[in-house]
């Protein structure tokens, strides 16, 4: 009665008292709408039965912030979010978000606040003045503040949503790919999702169990409290088709399906997904391969019983030599054709989708038409919602060819996320098509326009990057075999998950890697006998990862009963902990492999994550010992299913790296071994880039520094001001391909001091103790070309910054080393006020070309370069009167062709050590001129005032002198 009388109320005041505090106009602010986190189902109910008072203040309030109507402006801010401010998603695309927390960067670890974000800084105070809760939202501004630096790999900030007070239901049925890009990513949908699993759970569990039920019967029985929305309820069907729907592409999290008390789930007779419009014959709207407006299929719609066989000819009917036209389009690229094994000419643009391709060729008793593919635009695993081959054929004079078509039920496919050929003979007659697959139904947008026939878009069911196609059609069939099953398994690891293998093959993982809330999903070929190989790992657990991380996994497959069986337990698992990130061994993710070290797991006790979209009873699991990092096998056999071949090892494959540093960049090295970078080393604007080729175990290192000195009143602040953005292409290999810049998998380390942190931190397992996990910079730069990626710096946040990071592809052959760099050869210009005593490289004197009694001539000396040189000076000044810092000085640069490093070195208050004396006679130690000489007398040198100049040198230098200003100078 109270909410009763409060609508009524609200109805009775004009709309200018109820939308304009005192001091602010109604035409200052656009629609606003403030939310409120409580509610109860009989709001949701009288929502729905009292349509005279529906949506009164939504549609009253039509420029302005939402603000209860009051007696009083004080009245009016205490109820400015009243139980029923629940956002109107149908009407208004809005959700409810903390939009006040944002301003928490600490929390957050984002670069700017949601008004900064939406640039709408202006606004943040009125709103202030409003309500300094939650407020109603669009998508755009969801998307704005939530994706800043892209999408991939980014965390769900949980505390940005609102979930009680947002339309949870209307909000994830909603199809994302109707924004406009790129708001129709749909990380802010997966996000909520994610962070609101009660209200998500709620909507999904009311369309489950009752679908074809009134919707407005449901409300008082079933409806969650979280959804109090006005919003208009669809007709049953709609609700149906809504909750069937695969929901947008982003991270490729599989829609929950609700799963029988016993038994694996039935496949559907026909695809689960309803287009959002009848298809036309002009074509897309989009670029197909763009973000797709559906999920992909997860295996096809109706089980196979074995290899697709050849279509059989009738005998005498059709005659040999079968003249045949064949009209074709794949969604993205065309890579070939063939016939029997040879290459047919193709005619059409191979890179144009919308363009049709042809091809003609006579059939032959025994006919094998292969195809090959890409999508290079469409994300990992998307290929069954955003790629396809749409083909028919046409001959005269055979009804079989005559009617041939794309289909998911006489064509084979194999897909993979490298250009590696699944067999040797998969094009020939007879060939070994072992890896191939009934492909999936493709529902990408994109038209055959000139293919006639009912024709169906096909791609391989893993969805894969590259696609290989085979049709046979012949006189007779072969004997029917087994076919590999179609899995797919759904997981997550708490904390962040590393890598997943199949019998040692990387597997591409859909989803966050990072965020364990969020489900991961994988999809794979599996065969008679097939390992599982899961590694992840745990900050900083201390032995306590039997209680507070965990694995939680489940798999599906229409094929194979045994697959649909799989779920995490320690019965059927092995688990291996370690406090290094070090495998156990070479091949520990390969059958039969070397299971030493890997023990029973325990059941990890944390109850403070679940996997939403696992089987009922998937176990938490996690090594015995508690340790940080985690690897888990398990091997499944099923005797239904073929032999798969062995993994065929490839030669190391070329990857090139794009990256910048803000500000310089100092060099980069692959196991070790410096390579040549191309771009502006000192420009953090120009992008840089890098090549080689990796092998099964690389080592990837970078250093750089930020020019200005970052150390300030609140300590120091690279990780404001500096980064490093990173990231690599390659063809040949999934892993290089998906590489960049991430605060998981790269370490660094942060000094004020540009000497290395050791000897060999840029090598293979060098010594790296010092080294952490960097921070997230919020640095506002970019490195235009990278894709998107986490710019990242030294936590500590100090001026010079060193990164590194090891990465392993099993499917790639060791890398030979590559040949000894020669020696960089180095030439310092230099002079002393007044006299130059002796120079030395490493310990050994260098010869000094010029006078090196006169401060006015230029001195010399040249030597190469080693991976650690040390240089040492010593000088004299004129006055024994401690004068030093204002009347002598060292001044010295060095050049070389071939180094960035020596190119920019000079004499400097920060690279340097001094140490001062009255008498040349007394030097600091024997060994001071050594590498690893004593130094314990020296420190940080002044910067002299003295007038003098260096004739010659270049601007990368200070001059300097032993902060005690004596006369000798070391």
């Amino acid at each position: 009665g109270e909410w009763w009388r409060f609508r009524r109320d609200n109805r009775l005041e004009s709309a200018t008292s109820r939308l304009s505090p005192p001091g602010i106009g109604v035409s200052e602010t656009p629609v606003r709408f403030g939310c409120s986190m409580r509610g109860t189902g009989l709001l949701a109910l009288a929502l729905q039965l009292g349509s005279a008072l529906r949506n009164v203040e939504y549609e009253e309030a039509s420029s302005a912030p939402m603000v209860p109507a009051s007696k009083g402006a004080a009245n009016a801010t205490a109820r400015a979010c009243r139980d029923d401010r629940v956002c109107n998603f149908a009407d208004d695309r809005r959700i409810c978000a903390r939009v006040f927390k944002t301003m928490d960067k600490a929390s957050t670890r984002l670069a700017l606040d949601f008004w900064e974000a939406t640039d709408q800084l202006a606004l943040r105070p009125v709103w202030r003045r409003r309500s300094a809760g939650a407020w109603c939202v669009s998508l755009k501004e969801a998307y704005a503040y939530t994706c800043q630096g892209g999408t991939e790999n980014r965390e769900c900030n949980c505390e940005f949503y609102e979930c009680s007070a947002t339309d949870a239901c209307g909000f994830v049925a909603y199809d994302m790919a109707r924004e406009a890009k790129p708001y129709s990513s749909s990380h802010v949908q997966d996000c909520f999702k994610s962070c609101c699993k009660e209200a998500v759970h709620g909507c999904t569990s009311m369309a489950a169990k009752e679908p074809k039920l009134s919707p407005l019967l449901l409300l008082p029985l079933s409806l969650p409290r979280t959804f109090l929305g006005p919003t208009p309820q669809p007709n049953p069907l709609s609700l149906l088709r809504s909750t069937l729907q695969p929901s947008p592409l982003s991270t490729l999290r599989p829609t929950p399906q609700p799963t029988p008390a016993s038994g694996p789930t039935q496949p559907t007779p026909e695809p689960t997904s309803y287009p959002s419009a009848t298809p036309t014959t002009q074509g897309p709207t989009r670029p197909p391969s763009n973000e797709s407006t559906y999920k992909p299929t997860e295996f096809p719609t109706t089980k196979p019983t074995g290899y697709p066989t050849f279509i059989p000819l009738t005998p005498g009917l059709e005659p040999p030599g079968v003249p045949v036209t064949c009209s074709f389009t794949i969604d993205n690229k065309v890579l070939g054709v063939w016939v029997n094994g040879h290459p047919v000419q193709v005619s059409g643009k191979f890179d144009d989708w919308n363009t049709e391709k042809t091809f003609s060729f006579k059939a032959t008793p025994n006919t094998v038409l292969s195809i090959k593919g890409m999508d290079h635009q469409a994300p990992i695993g998307a290929g069954c919602s955003a790629s396809g081959l749409a083909l028919s054929c046409s001959a005269s004079s055979s009804a079989v060819w005559g009617s041939l078509v794309s289909n998911p039920t006489q064509w084979m496919a194999y897909g993979s996320e490298t250009d590696t050929e699944p067999s040797a003979t998969w094009r020939h007659v007879g060939g070994d098509v072992r890896l191939f697959a009934r492909p999936c139904v493709s529902i990408s947008p994109f038209e055959c326009k000139k293919c006639a026939g009912k024709y169906q878009k096909i791609w391989p069911s893993n969805g894969a990057t590259y696609a290989w196609f085979v049709l046979r059609v012949g006189p007779r069939s072969p004997p029917e075999a087994a076919m590999p099953a179609a899995v797919t398994c759904s997981f997550t690891v708490d904390k962040v998950v590393t890598g997943f293998w199949v019998n040692g093959r990387s597997v591409p993982i859909n989803g966050i890697l990072n965020s364990w809330p969020m489900t991961k999903t994988v999809r794979f070929m599996a065969g008679r006998e097939t390992k599982i190989g899961i590694k992840g790992y745990e900050y900083n657990s201390e032995g306590r990862g039997c209680s507070i991380a965990g694995l939680v996994l489940s798999c599906q497959s229409s094929d194979s009963q045994k697959w649909n069986e799989v779920r995490t337990n320690p019965n059927d698992w092995l688990a291996y902990g370690s406090t290094k990130d070090v495998d156990p061994s070479a091949n520990w993710h390969t059958f039969n492999n070397d299971s030493s070290g890997f023990d029973t797991p325990c059941m990890s006790t944390n109850g403070g994550f679940s996997c939403i979209d696992c089987k009922s009873g998937s176990m938490k699991i996690w090594p015995a010992n508690g340790h940080d990092y985690a690897w888990f096998t398990i091997n499944v056999t099923d005797p239904s299913l073929p032999v798969l071949p062995e993994l065929t090892l490839v030669d190391p494959v070329p990857v090139q790296c794009k990256l910048t540093v803000d500000n310089a960049l100092t060099g980069v090295w692959i196991n070790g071994r410096e390579v040549a970078v191309s771009g502006k080393m000192d420009d953090w604007k120009a992008t840089k880039s890098f090549q080689f080729r990796a092998g099964r175990n690389t080592t990837l290192a970078i250093k750089g520094y930020e020019f200005d000195n970052v150390a300030g009143e609140m300590g120091s602040q690279g990780c404001n001001v500096a980064g490093l953005s990173l990231s690599c292409t390659s063809a040949g290999s999934y892993t290089w391909n998906r590489i960049a810049s991430d605060s998981i998998s790269w370490k660094a380390y942060g000094s004020n001091s540009p000497a290395d942190p050791s000897a060999t931190w840029n090598q293979p397992r060098g010594d790296v103790r010092v080294f952490g996990k960097p921070c997230v910079s919020t640095s506002p730069f970019s490195c235009s070309g990278c894709r998107p990626n986490e710019k990242i710096w030294p936590a500590n946040g100090r001026k010079y910054a060193w990164f590194t990071a090891s990465f392993a592809d099993s499917e790639l052959r060791p890398a030979e080393p590559p040949p000894p760099k020669p020696s960089s050869k180095i030439t310092c210009s230099f002079t002393i006020e007044s006299k130059v005593l002796g120079v030395w490289i490493n310990g050994v004197e260098a010869k000094v070309g010029g006078s090196v009694g006169d401060w006015s001539k230029l001195k010399t000396f040249s030597f190469d370069s080693t991976n650690l040189t040390t240089i040492a000076i010593a000088g004299m000044g004129s006055d024994n009167n401690a004068k030093g810092c204002a009347v002598a000085g060292l001044a010295l640069t060095c050049a070389s062709k071939t180094s960035y490093t020596w190119s920019t070195f000079g004499s400097n208050q920060l690279n340097w050590l001094a140490y001062g004396a009255d008498k040349s006679t007394a030097p600091p130690s024997k060994d001071w001129k050594k590498s690893k000489g004593a130094r314990s007398m020296f420190s940080t040198p002044c910067v002299s005032t003295s007038g003098f100049y260096c004739p010659g040198c270049g601007v990368h230098h200070q001059k300097i002198w032993p902060s005690n200003g004596a006369k000798y100078a070391w």
